[in-house]
């Protein structure tokens, strides 16, 4: 179970986020990049997708489905180099 110590570095990491340039909620969706959404699932984190979902005040759908869409083509060639 998670405590107060465990989401620490939480804050931190949604004030970064919530200060990229993207003035609404819709825009910081779209403004989390493939590594913070990595994050979501890493055991480093140990937040679900639900959790930081509610706490970003993006739809849980959102996340799913970005989860499950194929990697682009500019991530392919990232992985490449």
């Amino acid at each position: 179970m998670l405590d107060q110590r465990d989401a620490s570095g939480l804050p931190c990491w949604l004030e970064k986020l919530a200060t990229c340039g993207h003035p609404t909620l819709e825009g910081l969706a779209k403004g989390i990049r493939e590594d913070q959404g990595d994050a979501l699932d890493t055991e480093e984190y140990a937040y679900s997708g639900d959790f930081m979902c509610d706490r970003l005040g993006v739809p849980r759908s959102g996340y799913y489905d970005w989860r499950s869409r194929p990697e682009s083509a500019t991530a392919q060639r990232r992985e490449e180099l």
